[in-house]
């Protein structure tokens, strides 16, 4: 990833993206202010996943469904990448 960027720094750029849609997502789940989202809007992370693997399962969601999330805000798209890649176990 690092070093092969189109855009010098793009890695981080996006990491950071992702992890500050992260860290919002845990603060609504630690306020219970999410329990009316949608399904396919949360998602359950492992403490051994790493930054890499979430940034290159949302890059894969994002490339599968490019033409759908084209003219799409990114957060939105962000989350229904992360709830496909790592759905929450049910109940």
């Amino acid at each position: 990833m690092y070093g092969k960027e189109k855009i010098k720094g793009g890695t981080i750029v996006c990491q950071s993206y992702i992890s500050g849609i992260i860290d919002y997502y845990k603060f609504l789940d630690a306020m219970k202010l999410n329990a009316d989202m949608p399904d396919n809007m949360k998602f359950c992370l492992s403490e051994e996943v790493s930054l890499n693997e979430i940034h290159k399962q949302v890059l894969a969601f994002m490339k599968k469904y490019n033409k759908l999330h084209r003219k799409f805000v990114a957060a939105p798209a962000v989350l229904m990448a992360l709830s496909a890649a790592y759905p929450c176990a049910t109940k």
